[in-house]
């Protein structure tokens, strides 16, 4: 009898179709999520190995369950490390949306997790990065030895993104450039810096945000939130102010970080971060656009040197001469 609908010695009922396992790689539009639990050597070294393995395995098991739920692929992990892809295997719609959907997720999780069961022992972190854009997915390797793979800036990015979290207090996951653009609708982010990130091309200039909340968006007042979505973000005045700073438009961003003080939660250690760097660099007399161009080689040189840590744009002149 044919394959389809046939019994095959041991399985009854139709045969599900085979997996694709041919090498070849595609083009498409995918999202990567890159994790990394912060400084989680010191939290193992000098703990009991058995300790050490169950809080593994508990951190396995939450970034697998957040990416599952998202419709995500956990690409593979290595110690303390995770590189998740999304509509790369399957199909998902607004798949940077997912990504930081699992990146929530797998953080909240991630949170309530100890190494050792002293009543001291300081809880598990995260630090994560999402970037968007076309890649190149497949299987690749040789018939004896292959794998899914994904290929393109977007991992290399994801993976920067992640780094740069330790350089904003507070930030737990960062954005840039179309993740951005396609989570800000859903998802409260804030505006913390433009940074020379790469491209398919050639190195550009791009915002970093980091990923703070979901909105409140219920099901029958989507529409409603989307075209309100300005009007309700809780970072707005913030945001508007970063925007009018590199826009070189001082006198609006100085209205805006008064509001800011005057209306915003300031118990949100990220908030205040950007807050007061803004401040800074107002009183600095930074003039924005020059600010934005005045690292992209120092950039283009982090990029270039893998081995050398990207640093902000805004950090670095704090520390220069003006």
């Amino acid at each position: 009898r044919g394959l389809i609908g046939s019994e095959v010695r041991g399985h009854r009922g139709p045969m599900k179709p085979a997996l694709n396992t041919n090498m070849s790689l595609n083009v498409r539009k995918v999202s990567m999520l890159a994790i990394n639990i912060a400084s989680y050597h010191s939290h193992v070294i000098g703990a009991d190995p058995t300790a050490v393995v169950s809080a593994s395995a508990e951190v396995v098991a939450a970034v697998v369950r957040a990416v599952n739920e998202h419709k995500g692929v956990l690409d593979g992990f290595q110690g303390d490390k995770f590189m998740a892809s999304f509509n790369a295997v399957t199909s998902v719609g607004n798949h940077a949306s997912a990504a930081a959907g699992a990146a929530l997720k797998a953080s909240r999780e991630i949170s309530s997790i100890t190494v050792s069961s002293r009543p001291d022992a300081r809880p598990l972190s995260m630090t994560g990065g999402i970037a968007s854009g076309p890649a190149m997915v497949g299987n690749m390797g040789t018939q004896a030895v292959k794998r899914f793979t994904v290929l393109g800036h977007v991992v290399t990015t994801a993976g920067i993104l992640e780094r740069l979290c330790k350089r904003y207090p507070g930030a737990t996951t960062l954005l840039s450039g179309n993740a951005v653009n396609e989570t800000g609708n859903f998802f409260e982010l804030l505006c913390c810096d433009v940074v020379t990130l790469p491209a398919p091309k050639a190195s550009v200039k791009t915002r970093i945000s980091f990923l703070a909340d979901t909105k409140n968006v219920g099901t029958d007042e989507w529409m409603y939130a989307l075209d309100n979505a300005v009007k309700d973000h809780r970072f707005k005045n913030a945001n508007g102010a970063f925007d009018a700073f590199v826009a070189g438009d001082r006198v609006l961003c100085n209205s805006l970080l008064n509001q800011c003080l005057g209306q915003e939660d300031l118990s949100d250690v990220s908030l205040m971060a950007t807050i007061n760097l803004l401040s800074k660099l107002q009183d600095l007399q930074v003039d924005g656009t020059s600010y934005v161009n005045t690292l992209a080689d120092f950039y283009t040189q982090c990029i270039a040197n893998p081995h050398r840590q990207p640093e902000s744009n805004m950090r670095c002149l704090l520390s220069s001469s003006f």
